[in-house]
């Protein structure tokens, strides 16, 4: 991995970013020498600086005080802060940085509303002061929601009016119009439509003034935006997270009225989303499957609703929402619209927006995630309710497993099914390819059995899993998908295992250099994070004749040496669950483990 790369990965402020935001980062930084007792002011400097190697000090102006910067430091300007640092800085011995231009950096958050999200929340948990532009985007923490469908005529827009007039209630909204043609959220509102903003600006005019040109008001906490509708260009899907930027300063609830016209400004506004409501047809549920799981990677949260207008009566409609017919005795106007939200027609779904999000972090392992099924079932005991958990590895095994059993009796069954030692090996297909070792049809086999044709965002509880992509190296986050595709995959140790094929892709767990981290959901909506981890005094083994000795072999070779913080400062919640084991045996573990939680857990 380059140097640069590796050292970006580690750095506080950019754990939460995605591949392709550090290679941006890594693309725009530079690499300076220096040398032995070269100084500077720290007033004069213009970038953010993360020393490579060497070691530099930094002299307060008093000279009492002396800081000194060893490799994976930084200083210089932080970006929405007031940590303005003064004094000078020299190099003790010859040292090298990796220099970011201030500029660089603030387009850099332009351009990426999700990875300014991560940076923000990171840079006030870690103490350091915001600046007053930084606290407009910490305090309000707006909420990305987009109203989709692919077909014609589903009544996306009205249901986006109709959300927007509810959640107004709630916060500053604004509707965001991304549908080329059809009726308007402007219709639905009365409200006056404007240009689209793919037209050509005025010569000199920033996207900033733009927009306050072009914001239509509705009422003092409703607003509306032309972005595509009317337009006969498409627009450039590179402008949704500038003005996300703008936008997120100002307004609680933002809203996407998003067609399946453009396929690139659709594939751009799913991932800057939180919150996706997909109006479909009951019966072709299954056509919106694979673009999901295909697009969406930032833990996005997934409604499908079936719309009365169009479907006719609806008596069921498993994992889903129902948006029911009104009958309405006059034209569809906005105080008929309001009419409806008034008469909480609307509230179920702004429920789901307008709830606290809490998620629960497992510590990604191999054989000790068995013991994280005893702290699980014991959340139940105490009235301990998430809406995510995510992790990676076996212990998304053990996530999987606790949302697709009935209850904490079934789920302590499948957790005994499918880790007793006396079946692993039915999950080691042997085969002698070139590139792997085993083959991934029993595993597939046993996952299927467990977890049946069930999705993972039908629950209450999404089971969230962070994979790793082996063609291209890359981390993935799952919040759609078949919950026995991820289970697969997770259990997949590349490259002795065949990878698994999830739409077109090749995925393993990643374990043990790619795992699941807190920081990963600070880019995302999550309100509240909560982490679980195990300290083992042992290491927990296999006992000998009980599995295949090179699965065994190779499965303590990976666990030899790593080891994890057991204690997240960026977690708002921490459990930590003591250990000394080093025998795999399963009931045991079990019993232990929930004994253990139930300690923890009553404190």
């Amino acid at each position: 991995m380059d140097i640069a790369n590796k050292l970006l990965r580690n750095v506080p402020l950019f754990r939460h970013c995605s591949d392709d935001e550090i290679f941006y980062l890594q693309k725009v930084a530079r690499i300076s020498h220096i040398k032995k007792g070269q100084r500077f002011e720290l007033k004069k400097i213009n970038s953010f600086n993360i020393v490579i190697n060497g070691v530099f000090e930094i002299e307060a102006i008093a000279g009492s005080d002396v800081v000194y910067l060893s490799p994976g430091s930084f200083f210089g300007n932080i970006p929405l802060t007031d940590n303005r640092q003064h004094g000078s800085v020299r190099a003790v011995i010859d040292a090298s940085l990796l220099i970011i231009n201030e500029e660089d950096l603030y387009r850099f958050f332009v351009t990426s509303y999700k990875a300014l999200r991560g940076y923000v929340r990171t840079i006030n948990r870690i103490g350091l002061e915001i600046s007053d532009v930084g606290k407009k985007y910490f305090t309000e923490r707006s909420r990305i929601v987009t109203i989709y469908s692919s077909h014609e005529k589903s009544g996306k827009s009205f249901f986006a009016s109709l959300l927007g007039l509810d959640l107004s209630r709630h916060g500053k909204t604004i509707i965001l119009d991304m549908s080329y043609s059809g009726k308007s959220v402007f219709d639905y509102l009365d409200a006056k439509i404007t240009s689209p903003f793919s037209q050509k600006q005025k010569e000199g005019s920033s996207m900033e003034q733009v927009l306050k040109e072009r914001i239509e008001k509705v009422d003092d906490n409703l607003f509306l935006f032309n972005i595509a509708s009317g337009s006969k260009v498409k627009v450039d899907p590179g402008i949704i997270s500038p003005i996300l930027f703008y936008l997120s300063k100002e307004y609680k609830y933002i809203i996407l009225d998003l067609s399946d016209f453009d396929t690139e400004l659709r594939n751009s506004a799913f991932e800057d989303t939180d919150v996706l409501f997909t109006i479909i047809k009951k019966k072709e549920r299954e056509e919106v499957y694979s673009l999901f799981d295909s697009v969406l990677n930032d833990g996005q949260r997934v409604y499908y609703v079936a719309n009365e207008y169009n479907e006719g009566e609806i008596r069921n409609f498993s994992g889903g929402y129902i948006l029911e017919k009104f009958n309405f005795t006059e034209s569809i106007e906005m105080k008929t619209l309001r009419t409806i939200t008034e008469k909480g027609a609307c509230g179920i779904f702004t429920g789901l927006i307008n709830k606290k999000r809490k998620a629960l972090v497992l510590e990604p392992n191999m054989l000790e995630s068995v013991i994280l099924s005893g702290f699980i079932k014991t959340l139940d005991e105490f009235d301990k309710s998430f809406d995510m958990l995510y992790t990676s590895s076996f212990s998304y095994l053990v996530s999987a497993l606790y949302v697709v059993s009935n209850d904490p009796e079934g789920f302590i069954k499948n957790i005994s099914r499918f880790f007793d030692e006396e079946k692993v090996n039915g999950y080691l297909d042997i085969t002698f390819p070139e590139k792997h070792i085993f083959k991934n049809g029993g595993i597939s086999r046993i996952a299927a059995d467990l977890c049946g044709k069930n999705r993972i965002e039908m629950y209450n509880t999404v089971p969230t899993v962070l994979l790793h992509d082996t063609e291209k190296n890359a981390r993935r986050i799952f919040s759609t998908g078949y919950i026995k595709d991820l289970f697969e995959a997770s259990f997949l140790i590349h490259p002795i295992f065949e990878s698994k094929n999830i739409g077109g892709t090749m995925y393993s767990s990643g374990y043990p250099l790619h795992k699941a981290m807190v920081e990963d959901l600070y880019r995302t909506d999550v309100d509240e994070i909560s982490f679980v981890s195990i300290n083992n005094r042992s290491t927990l083994r296999y006992r000998s004749g009980k599995v295949l000795e090179f699965y065994k072999k190779y499965i303590d070779f990976l666990e030899d040496g790593q080891y994890d913080e057991k204690y997240s400062d960026l977690a708002d919640g921490n459990y930590v669950i003591e250990v000394d084991e080093e025998e795999f045996r399963l009931e045991s573990l079990l019993e232990r483990s929930s004994e253990l939680s139930r300690a923890i857990l009553s404190k």
